[in-house]
């Protein structure tokens, strides 16, 4: 999981989710 990713991920769904989503 990519922090850069899963930092934008949660942004864009509202929330701060940093490691926490499988972005690859």
């Amino acid at each position: 999981a990519l922090e850069g990713g899963s930092v934008e991920f949660g942004r864009a769904r509202g929330r701060r989710v940093v490691n926490i989503v499988p972005v690859s």
